[in-house]
């Protein structure tokens, strides 16, 4: 017998002794992934619940945040938004609580038509056409006159703080909105409707969207928690 065959022997004698207790294969290490398995299935039921719970409550806090950011948004509404030089609009603000022009007079202006006002091209206009006082909630309501000497074409009719350079549109805009001049001929101006307090595009206050969005959250919350304390 050769030396390579005593040692081939000798490695073979010591494998079969040797355990398999050890390693990722052997006894332990199943064990050990039966008990990780086990333990992670028998995690008690309310603390899977609150964990979710947590979960639920993260996102409906940031739906609340991001519902809160876009309602409260600087906005321009008038109303109409199709009209004849000479008219008379009803232009409303929201969405200004926070800014600095909060509850300070800010200025109105029209700039146009199209982009001839940034682009140096004739006709251009950037007419200052009044004021509207913006209260500390961030609203403000105005009735400006469209000008007399306007060309045909879109406009945007624009809110910012009033410029030191005499009747002309805000050198910032706030916030802005397009109107349509569509010809030479005076209208009469249109009735108020019967709720003039209201936003001029009809949208949903700022405060109910926040209040609607919390209640739905609260009371998914408390209904899931209810049925799995009734269990």
């Amino acid at each position: 017998m050769d030396f390579h065959t005593v040692a081939n022997a000798s490695a073979a004698g010591s494998a079969a002794v040797a355990p398999a207790t050890s390693g990722p294969g052997g006894r332990n290490g199943r064990a050990t992934r039966r008990k990780v398995r086990r333990s992670s299935i028998e995690e008690p039921a309310d603390r899977r619940f609150l964990r979710w719970l947590a979960t639920v409550l993260a996102a409906g806090l940031m739906l609340l945040f991001v519902s809160t950011a876009y309602a409260a948004a600087p906005t321009l509404s008038v109303t109409p938004r199709m009209v004849h030089p000479g008219q008379i609009v009803h232009v409303s603000a929201t969405g200004l609580a926070g800014l600095p022009i909060a509850g300070l007079t800010a200025c109105l202006g029209i700039l146009g038509p199209g982009q001839n006002v940034e682009q140096n091209l004739s006709p251009a206009f950037r007419p200052q056409i009044g004021t509207i006082s913006v209260a500390a909630d961030g609203s403000g309501q105005a009735d400006p006159t469209i000008p007399l000497d306007l060309v045909p074409g879109n406009y945007r009719l624009i809110l910012g703080g009033c410029s030191p350079h005499g009747n002309i549109a805000p050198l910032a805009t706030i916030a802005q909105s397009t109107i349509a001049v569509t010809g030479s001929t005076l209208i009469p101006t249109p009735a108020s409707g019967p709720f003039p307090g209201l936003p001029a595009t009809g949208d949903v206050p700022t405060l109910v969207v926040q209040l609607v969005v919390a209640a739905g959250v609260i009371a998914v919350v408390m209904g899931l928690f209810l049925r799995r304390r009734s269990r």
